[in-house]
């Protein structure tokens, strides 16, 4: 009996060994119709798909975003023969609390893995979320992958448009996620060096049989409070709306957040989900303000990705060759190419791109591949500086317990700061992933999106806070963010420019 028991228990994993192998077998393009006939979502990598590990597959990444946006630091500390000293750090803090985005920046500490924020007062309570949602991912994605925090200050801003600009240029490197690209020139035109948005999380894979897409491209999207009635978005809900686009383009908006503009019911189209985005050939990215955390989502599945041509971009543009992983496009050239690409002869073509772009995301862009890019980006910040350790180690006034929600100490005024917005929080103008499941910023409490639009934080691809509890780690609350007390620490940086001039009157200065 218990022989016979065994035997069908081994069948039933040997047939369910030999199902996986043929699905496997099937991807990308799920050519055979009796492997998969609707959509497949996998949240683990398949053979093939794995995640990159080695400073080898991680240095082309490097090579065209990091260091590029740290060049211009890189070359001051060549150039005077020596690191940047704590005072620079300390004069751009100030500048930028003089700055119109004072209230929008966090002031971070790293120190021994564990991670704190000084927060501005009167904060957006989604910018707060953000914050620490990065934070919180961070410091526990580091520590389950191994991988070393430098004790370390550093500014972080968590708004969509870059602040260096705001004092003609930064002078120590300062954290946005996002900013502008001259292409031609090949150079920044914002001095913010670029860090990944943490509470978006590619984290799984999307196919549906190729011969069965639909041939059109497909874009869902937002207009957002700030964007630009001309803006590509709009166009692109036009040519979808007219009797010459409709046959090559299922494009249009789901929310008007602009109410001084009148849409028309016509670029008004249905929501689609991220899943359903899989059963459309094309899939078209088009910024808003500034560039669409969208690409990201839409990467992950098995279809040609339509890129806007824009300055815009975030931290691993600069790596997404056009004509390799997307096809970039203008208003004013999509029909074009949408008609020159509705030719058979050009099928393997486009299985090329979408199988490079798929790939590309699920090496590079998963909450894991997120966290290691952030880290490196931190080690090589850190070596700019002299004394930068110890002047942390020395910091005092570090909390572990993170605060409520409404007890947000707020120590210029010896009052407190209350926690605005609760629950879903305000929706940042940041262009997110519109139109795909789990849009709306920041997802349920600012907790990245997904899937059903859940705030869920126990799912991940490939590097999961739930998934760490799960198999015996540490639970998501062991790395909510530490504070900082504000006055304290803006007390300690404003100390280094002190030693500063007592150096120079000294004839001893380290700048």
């Amino acid at each position: 009996m218990q022989y016979g028991l065994l035997v069908s228990l081994l069948a039933m994993m040997l047939a369910t060994v030999q199902a996986e192998d043929a699905l496997y077998a099937g991807l990308p393009f799920l050519d055979k119709p009796t492997t998969v006939k609707d959509v497949l979502i996998l949240r683990e990598p398949p053979p093939g798909y794995e995640p990159a590990t080695t400073e080898e597959e991680w240095d082309s990444i490097f090579r065209d975003n990091l260091f590029p946006d740290l060049q211009p630091y890189t070359s001051w500390v060549v150039k005077k023969g020596r690191p940047m000293g704590l005072s620079r750090l300390a004069t751009q803090i100030l500048a930028l609390q003089s700055s119109t985005a004072a209230n929008r920046l966090a002031v971070v500490v790293l120190r021994g893995g564990r991670c704190y924020r000084a927060l501005p007062t009167g904060i957006e309570h989604v910018l707060k979320l953000r914050v620490d949602s990065c934070l919180e991912e961070l410091c526990s994605g580091a520590a389950r992958l191994g991988l070393r925090l430098p004790d370390t200050v550093f500014v972080f801003n968590p708004y969509d448009t870059p602040v260096c600009r705001l004092v003609g240029g930064c002078w120590v490197p300062v954290f946005s996620m996002h900013k502008r690209y001259d292409w031609a020139l090949k150079r920044s035109l914002d001095s913010d060096v670029l860090f990944p948005h943490m509470g978006h999380r590619f984290d799984r894979l999307v196919f549906f049989p190729w011969t069965a897409k639909d041939k059109r491209g497909l874009l869902r999207a937002s207009m957002q409070a700030r964007m630009s009635p001309s803006c590509t978005r709009v166009a692109l809900a036009n040519l979808s709306a007219s009797p010459r686009g409709a046959p090559y383009l299922d494009c249009g908006f789901v929310r008007n957040y602009r109410e001084d503009f009148h849409m028309p019911q016509t670029f008004m189209r249905p929501y689609v989900g991220l899943s359903k985005h899989a059963r459309y050939r094309f899939l078209l990215n088009a910024d808003g303000h500034v560039s669409s955390s969208r690409l990201g989502y839409i990467m992950q599945i098995n279809s040609v990705v339509l890129k806007e041509r824009s300055p815009w971009l975030e931290y691993y543009y600069r790596s997404l060759q056009p004509g390799g992983h997307v096809i970039e496009y203008s208003a004013d050239t999509i029909l074009d190419l949408m008609k020159q690409y509705d030719d058979p002869a050009r099928d393997a073509e486009l299985r090329a791109l979408a199988n490079a772009s798929q790939h590309f995301a699920a090496k590079y862009l998963t909450p894991e591949g997120k966290v290691r890019y952030a880290v490196r980006a931190l080690q090589e910040y850190s070596r700019l500086f002299t004394g930068m350790g110890d002047f942390v180690r020395g910091i005092k006034g570090l909390l572990e317990a993170p605060a409520a929600a409404d007890e947000e100490v707020e120590e210029e005024n010896g009052g407190r700061e209350g926690a605005k917005g609760r629950g879903k929080g305000k929706r940042s103008d940041d262009e997110d992933e519109d139109g795909v499941e789990g849009g709306g910023g920041e997802g349920q409490d600012g907790n990245g999106g997904g899937d059903g639009g859940a705030g869920e934080k126990g799912r991940s691809f490939l590097l999961g806070r739930g998934r760490a509890a799960r198999d015996g780690g540490e639970a998501t609350g062991h790395w909510t963010p530490g504070r900082v007390r504000r006055a304290e620490l803006l007390e300690a940086i404003r100390s280094q420019v002190t030693v500063r001039r007592r150096r120079r009157q000294g004839g001893k200065s380290n700048e």
